[in-house]
Order: structure tokens, then C-alpha cells, then sequence
């Protein structure tokens, strides 16, 4: 299943136009109509978005094996960094683990702007 189909399905079952849609998300219908019919892909900040507006976990819009692909070209080399890497992850596995990590990475940074 794609993306599109996915977006369509949990449109139609919230009841909402491809406009209403489009209108809170701040994009045009077409745009919209576009990420819908697979003819063109949403930035991943849409995400939450897309699932509050449909009542939905972010997850469930992510299509079964979805693949993220992090690439680093080494064009730019920071000291101690690896360059010249490329990561492939489940996309639904990576926005799980995101979600269960999220409370200890933000206590960590509350507790790095207590120290500056």
C-alpha cells in the first residue's frame, strides 16, 4: 500500500475533503490531490499533522516497509566524524523508537539548558 492510498483511506474514513485537508495543512488541493494519487511525495513535518488531522498515530500513515536511507557523502568532514556512510532503516521501527526515546531526549536537553 502507498502512501497515497493510505492518506485517501484515512481521509474518507475522517470525512474531510481533499480541500479541508489541504486548508490545515496550509498547502493547495492540488498539492494535496498530488500526495494522494503518488504523483508526488509530502516533506516527513507533515507527518504529525497528517495523523492529528485524521485521529491517527504518525505511524499508521507510514506504509509497511517503508525504508529510510541516511546517507553521509563525507563532503563535509567535522573531527571525529565517519564519513562516506549510508544507513538503511524500517521507517515504521525508526518513528516507534523515535517516539519511546522522545521523553529522555527531552529531559536531557531541559537538563543541558539548566546547566548554560
Amino acid at each position: 500500500m502507498t502512501y497515497g492510498t493510505k492518506l485517501r483511506q484515512f481521509r474518507e474514513k475522517s470525512r474531510l475533503s481533499q480541500q479541508e485537508v489541504a486548508e490545515n495543512l496550509g498547502i493547495g488541493q492540488s498539492t494535496y490531490s498530488q500526495w494522494e494519487s503518488d504523483q508526488s511525495t509530502f516533506k516527513v513535518e507533515f507527518l504529525p499533522k497528517l495523523a492529528h488531522l485524521f485521529g491517527v498515530e504518525p505511524v499508521e500513515l507510514i506504509p509497511e516497509g517503508t525504508i529510510v536511507k541516511i546517507v553521509n557523502s563525507g563532503n563535509q568532514k567535522i573531527d571525529n566524524s565517519i564519513v562516506g556512510f549510508e544507513i538503511k532503516m524500517d521507517a515504521r521501527e525508526l518513528y516507534k523508537d523515535l517516539l519511546e526515546s522522545k521523553d529522555e531526549i527531552i529531559r536531557l536537553l531541559k537538563k543541558q539548558i539548566g546547566e548554560i
